[in-house]
C-alpha cells in the first residue's frame, strides 16, 4: 500500500512538472527586428531591412491594433509601408490562409517604434562593415579545401542580409534563419541562433549552406562580389548581389 502511494505521488509530481515546464520548453527568445510594416485589406506584412523576404505578421489583438492605427495615421494610400522597430521572433511558414502566400511568419510581441519612411531608413553602413550591409547576398558556390564544390541550383533560395545592428536574415532554401555577426577589420564571425523548421527536399543544400556560414573566418570584396573564407582554410564561399 505504501509503495502504491509513493508511485501515485511520484506520478503526480512528474505530471505537474510537465505542466509547468511544457510552455517554457518551446519558448522562443524575442529579438529586435527593423524594417517595414504594411497594413491593408488581407495584408499584414513585415519586410526586414536589407532583405527581400516578406513575413506575415502574427500578434495579439492589442499589438495588432497598435500597428494598424499607427499605419493608418502615417500613410495616405493603401499598402504604403511604414518604418518599424519591433520585438518578436520568426515562426514557420503558414500552410493555409493569406499567410501561406508569404515567405514565413513573424510573431510580434512588442512595438518599439512606428514612423513614416525616411531616406536613411536601413541605410548601408560602409565603414566598419565594408559595404556588406543593405544588400541581399546570393550564394553562388562554396569551394572546399578537399576539392569539392557546393553549387546551389537557385542562388535566390540561399541568401544572407547583414543588418547594421549586427543581426542577420538568412534564407536557407525552405527555411528562414536569424543570427548575429561581428566584424573586426576583415575578420568575420557568424552565429545562427534560430530557424524555422520546415523539411526541405532531400537534395537541398540548406544544411551545408548554414554549416559553411557558421565557419566564417575572413571576408573580402572583389569586383562587387562577397567572398567568405572558412576556418582552418577549409574553403571559401562566394556571393553576388
Amino acid at each position: 500500500m505504501i509503495a502504491n502511494r509513493r508511485f501515485v505521488l511520484s506520478a503526480l509530481i512528474f505530471l505537474c512538472g510537465l505542466f509547468f515546464w511544457a510552455p517554457m520548453a518551446g519558448a522562443t527568445q524575442a529579438e529586435v527586428h527593423r524594417g517595414f510594416y504594411v497594413f491593408g485589406h488581407e495584408v499584414r506584412t513585415f519586410q526586414p531591412c536589407g532583405s527581400d523576404t516578406v513575413f506575415w505578421v502574427k500578434a495579439e489583438a492589442d499589438i495588432s491594433k497598435q500597428l494598424r492605427e499607427a499605419h493608418q495615421k502615417l500613410t495616405s494610400k493603401p499598402y504604403e509601408p511604414v518604418y518599424v522597430e519591433v520585438k518578436g521572433y520568426l515562426a514557420d511558414k503558414a500552410t493555409a490562409g493569406f499567410a501561406a502566400d508569404y515567405d514565413g511568419q513573424i510573431v510580434i510581441e512588442a512595438v518599439d517604434l512606428v514612423r513614416a519612411q525616411q531616406e536613411n531608413d536601413c541605410s548601408p553602413v560602409a565603414s566598419a562593415e565594408g559595404g556588406i550591409t543593405g544588400v541581399v547576398w546570393k550564394w553562388q558556390q562554396t569551394r572546399l579545401g578537399n576539392g569539392q564544390t557546393a553549387v546551389p541550383d537557385d542562388p535566390t533560395r540561399y541568401t544572407i542580409a547583414f543588418q547594421p545592428d549586427g543581426k542577420l536574415y538568412i534564407r536557407a532554401d525552405c527555411n528562414r534563419v536569424g543570427g548575429n555577426y561581428t566584424i573586426n577589420n576583415t575578420s568575420l564571425t557568424i552565429e545562427t541562433t534560430h530557424s524555422t523548421r520546415a523539411m526541405c527536399p532531400p537534395d537541398s543544400l540548406d544544411q551545408a549552406f548554414l554549416r559553411h556560414l557558421n565557419a566564417a573566418a575572413i571576408y573580402f570584396m572583389r569586383q562587387g562580389a562577397l567572398f567568405i573564407d572558412l576556418q582552418a582554410d577549409s574553403g571559401a564561399m562566394e556571393f553576388s548581389k
